[in-house]
C-alpha cells in the first residue's frame, strides 16, 4: 500500500475540518487566561507530535492543535491580548502555516518587544522568526534612569552651571599680552538637547602702560555679556555640543562727557562647540573653543587705537559644570 498522505495534504484536511465544523461555542469563546494555559498544554503535548515519524500520531496532533488555534483565535478575536497573538502565532507555527506564524509573531514582537512584563515571550519570539527566516530589530535596551531622593530625575536637566578659565586672542595685534577670562555660564534645557545660554566673563591682562614716559604695571578687565543657544548630545558620559552667542563686551575706560561718564561698548557674534565629559549625572568638566569676530569701533576712536576695528576672537578652556536635574515624570 502506498504511503500516507503528506503532511501538506493532512493539513489542509485538518483546516478544513476545523473551519466547517458547527461551533457549538461559537458565542462563548474561551476566557483569555484559559485560552492562553489551553494553547501551552497542547503546544507542550501535541507540537513534538508532528515531528513524528507515526503518520497517524501527527494525525491525531493536527487535529488537536488545530482546534486549540481556533478556539485561541477566537478569544482574541473578542478579547485581544498580547500574550494571545504570540501564542496563536507559537500554535500556527507548529501546524506548518509559516505565513500565519509570522504575521502574529512578528505583530506581537515589533508592538511589545519593550514590554517587561512580556520579555521571554519576546525572546521567544524573535527566536522563531529567526527560525523563519525573519530578521528583526532587537529590542532597545531599558532607560538607565537615575532617580534620586524626593523624585528628582537625574536624567532630566532643567539647569546647567559651567565655570572656567580661558586663554582668550582678543585682538590679533595682542595674541601676546596672556589674556584669559574667567567665564560663568547658566544654561536653561527646554528639552534635553536644547539650552539657551546666558554668560557673564571676566576678561583680563596684566601689562604695562606709558603714562608721562614712564612704564606702568597696570591690570585691565573687559566684563562680556552673551546670549545664545547650543545644541547638545544625549551622551551619558561625554556630550558633545555646538552652538552660537550674540555678545557684547565693555571696555575697561569710560567716556567723559559733560561731567557724566559712560562705558565704551563693543558687540560680536562667535560659534563656540566642545565636549563634555560627566563623571555622574551631576558633575562633569568641559572642553570648549569659541571663535567669532567683535566690532569695537567707538572703542578704536575713543581710545585712538590703531588696531582694526573689526577683530577676530578665539578662545579654548576647559571647566566645571554641574546639572540641576527636574522632577521624574
Amino acid at each position: 500500500m502506498a504511503g500516507g498522505p503528506s503532511r501538506a495534504g493532512l493539513i489542509c484536511v485538518v483546516l478544513l475540518a476545523v473551519a466547517g465544523a458547527p461551533d457549538s461555542r461559537a458565542d462563548e469563546p474561551l476566557p483569555v487566561v484559559e485560552a492562553a494555559e489551553l494553547a501551552f498544554a497542547t503546544h507542550q503535548s501535541h507540537c513534538p507530535d508532528l515531528a513524528a515519524g507515526d503518520t497517524g500520531v501527527a494525525a491525531e496532533a493536527l487535529v488537536e492543535v488545530g482546534e486549540v488555534w481556533a478556539e485561541v483565535d477566537r478569544t482574541y478575536a473578542m478579547d485581544p491580548e498580547p500574550f494571545l497573538l504570540y501564542w496563536r502565532g507559537v500554535l500556527a507555527q507548529c501546524l506548518g502555516q509559516e505565513t500565519r506564524a509570522v504575521d502574529d509573531l512578528r505583530g506581537f514582537y515589533r508592538t511589545h518587544r519593550d514590554d517587561a512584563d512580556l520579555a521571554n515571550l519576546s525572546k521567544d519570539a524573535r527566536r522563531r522568526l529567526a527560525l523563519l527566516g525573519v530578521r528583526v530589530r532587537p529590542p532597545r535596551p531599558p532607560r538607565n534612569r537615575h532617580e534620586g531622593p524626593g523624585g528628582w530625575d537625574l536624567d532630566r536637566t532643567v539647569l546647567r552651571f559651567a565655570g572656567g578659565t580661558h586663554w582668550l586672542a582678543y585682538h590679533l595685534e595682542a595674541v601676546g599680552l596672556g589674556l584669559f577670562d574667567l567665564g560663568h555660564m547658566v544654561s536653561v534645557l527646554p528639552l534635553p538637547w536644547l539650552s539657551v545660554d546666558l554668560q557673564v566673563r571676566m576678561a583680563a591682562y596684566a601689562g604695562t602702560e606709558s603714562v608721562d614716559g614712564q612704564d606702568h604695571e597696570v591690570l585691565r578687565t573687559i566684563p562680556w555679556f552673551a546670549v545664545g543657544t547650543s545644541a547638545r548630545g544625549e551622551g551619558r558620559r561625554v556630550s558633545p555640543f555646538v552652538g552660537f552667542d550674540l555678545y557684547t563686551n565693555v571696555y575697561a575706560l569710560a567716556v567723559q562727557e559733560e561731567g557724566r561718564t559712560r562705558p565704551l561698548f563693543g558687540v560680536g557674534i562667535a560659534l563656540r562647540g566642545g565636549v563634555e565629559f560627566r563623571f555622574d549625572p551631576v558633575i562633569g568638566v568641559y572642553v570648549r573653543g569659541r571663535l567669532g569676530f567683535a566690532y569695537e569701533g567707538l572703542i578704536q576712536d575713543v581710545v585712538g587705537s590703531e588696531w582694526s576695528p573689526v577683530s577676530p576672537v578665539l578662545s579654548v578652556g576647559t571647566g566645571l559644570c554641574v546639572r540641576l536635574p527636574g522632577r521624574a515624570r
